[in-house]
């Protein structure tokens, strides 16, 4: 998904993150996902860092959409929702900026 700069997972969360790997395309995936999984439910909460300037709410339910399908089309488990924490955006070349309040 375009605006995506990471998604995190750790647990079983890593699991749904390899299944999901095609979500960015180049996207990272680190801890920062949990996963609740029943006998044909599932549910999973993320954390993610998207790219300055983008529309974090459109891009939220691209990926909320994106990683619905594929883990249905993979597991053929329902998910029944996807919880999306936007905790960073990243701007290019602030990685090494000096902080701005002391």
């Amino acid at each position: 998904v375009d605006g995506v700069y990471e998604l995190r997972a750790r647990g079983a969360g890593e699991t749904i993150a390899g299944l999901t790997g095609r979500v960015g395309g180049g996207t990272r995936y680190h801890h920062g996902v949990d996963v609740e999984v029943g006998k044909r439910e599932a549910a999973l909460d993320l954390s993610m860092t998207v790219m300055y300037g983008v529309s974090i709410p459109d891009v939220a339910e691209a990926v909320r959409r994106n990683i619905m399908d594929r883990v249905q089309t993979m597991t053929g488990l329902i998910v029944k929702e996807v919880n999306i924490d936007v905790e960073d955006v990243y701007v290019p070349g602030d990685e090494f900026s000096e902080p701005r309040v002391e």
